[in-house]
């Protein structure tokens, strides 16, 4: 009787202890499709929506913004003041965006925990001189890669029409914009 007991207790213990690894199994594949771009919130993707119409009024700046969580836990999308105009030509592809520069300081405020950011890479060309065409470069730029932080890290390519989700390392995901802003 004793050792059935005690095999009893030993069987539940093991049973625990698997279902304790499984549900933090679990936890962990959600927490990295989160963190891999799996979960925006539509909050968010209509932010993107507006940023993109914004930068593609003139094609020649960026857009952008952060989002996260305010103290009670409720998602805060703060859109970013625009980038200044570039010439292509003359800046080699490369045109910028304060992204935490907030066109509203007062969102910023309520922001608790940062969940992610974004930015618009414009889609702009112009004819430079020697007869070659600048273009705004699409991927994340190496400075974009190099300023990367922990949470979801997106550009949009506003010429190619592709959502690039990237960290410190490189792209982790690419995604059409069609099928991101569904």
């Amino acid at each position: 009787m004793r050792d059935e007991n005690q095999m009893t207790r030993l069987c539940l213990d093991i049973l625990r202890d698997v279902v304790f690894v499984a549900v933090m199994t679990a936890c962990l594949i959600v927490l990295c499709c989160v963190a891999h771009g799996q979960a925006v919130p539509q909050a968010v993707k209509q932010a993107i929506a507006v940023s993109l119409k914004a930068s593609n009024q003139d094609g020649m700046h960026e857009e952008g913004g952060i989002w996260g969580l305010t103290t009670k836990g409720e998602y805060v999308v703060i859109p970013a003041k625009p980038g200044q105009k570039a010439d292509v030509c003359k800046v080699g592809g490369i045109v910028g965006l304060a992204i935490g520069d907030a066109q509203d300081p007062s969102l910023s405020a309520k922001l608790q925990t940062l969940l992610g950011e974004w930015h618009v890479h414009p889609r702009g060309s112009k004819m430079c001189d020697h007869n070659s065409l600048g273009i705004w470069a699409q991927p994340p730029s190496q400075m974009d890669l190099d300023n990367a932080d922990d949470d979801v890290n997106i550009v949009i390519g506003a010429r190619d029409g592709i959502v690039y989700y990237y960290d410190k390392n490189g792209v982790t995901k690419t995604i059409p914009y069609t099928e991101f802003i569904q």
